[in-house]
């Protein structure tokens, strides 16, 4: 059967009108209300240990948090951990906490003369962005000396209890110290001759990021190989065991082989008779 159409102005056309279909709703109405159930609210209450183990563990744990802190040092804090320190202010409070005259240690190493020579402009800036780090983090641990140090002299143990969490972050802060030095290191001995790792590697770190005598150990690793190789005991080739081969003989060039079975001497008669 062919569908039914509806022209303007007829019946149906103005029954259509009249009665809005399903699902729309005309302009101006107030929003139809929905006859299905609203849907309960999830539990929030804790579940038995029981159904916890049927649902399964995450397998990771939480960290623990720190009871809070004054709001003041939440604020600061997360906009310097989030867009950083301008360069002026991070200049300015380093100034305010220089390294102690007994504590040279917190002086970044300098690369060695010799080192310096072998890097290229993009190893000498990432040199000195974790450098730059470095002073900051001693000037960080100034600060901490600088406060803790007159608690030091009359505070009894108790007192001194409540500075634990400074004497943490003290050592906190001078392992990174120690691991920036290491990065330096890691980053730079690829450029050395790899015979010598080791013993740039052995080397303490002070004034200087591989050692004040690197020449003098090298040196002494460079004439260290060179008796060892002196004292090895040579190896044998494999091309002794080959006899050596026959020496061509010049009489020999030019003239006819000799037959199988041959004599010399009946060789060289037929060779005249002919």
């Amino acid at each position: 059967m062919l569908p039914a159409f509806s022209f303007p102005g007829s019946d149906m056309d103005r029954s259509e009108k009249r009665t809005p279909r399903t699902g729309v709703t005309p302009p101006g109405s107030p929003p139809l209300q929905s006859n299905s159930p609203t849907p309960s609210a999830v539990p929030q209450a804790p579940l038995p240990q029981g159904v916890r183990t049927m649902i399964g563990e995450t397998g990771v744990e939480e960290q623990p948090r720190a009871p809070e802190l004054h709001p003041t040092f939440s604020s600061v804090w997360s906009v310097i951990a989030r867009f950083g320190l301008s360069e002026e202010d991070s200049q300015l409070l380093a100034s305010r906490n220089p390294v102690p005259s007994n504590c040279p240690f917190l002086e970044p190493p300098k690369v060695n003369p010799a080192v310096w020579e072998l890097m290229d402009f993009q190893s000498r800036e990432s040199d000195t962005r974790i450098v730059h780090k470095q002073r900051f983090i001693a000037a960080a641990l100034a600060g901490i000396g600088a406060t803790v140090s007159p608690y030091l002299i009359d505070s009894n143990e108790a007192d001194l209890s409540l500075l634990q969490p400074l004497f943490d972050v003290a050592r906190l802060l001078s392992a990174v110290f120690y691991g920036g030095s290491v990065l330096r290191r890691s980053m730079l001995i690829r450029l050395i001759n790899p015979a010598f790792k080791e013993t740039l590697e052995k080397a303490e770190f002070g004034e200087f990021l591989f050692g004040a005598d690197l020449l003098e150990r090298i040196r002494a690793a460079k004439a260290l190989q060179q008796s060892a190789a002196d004292l090895q005991k040579p190896q044998v080739s494999s091309s002794a065991s080959v006899p050596p081969r026959r020496a061509h003989n010049p009489l020999s060039h030019g003239s006819p082989r000799l037959p199988a079975g041959a004599s010399t001497r009946l060789f060289f008669c037929q060779q005249r008779r002919q």
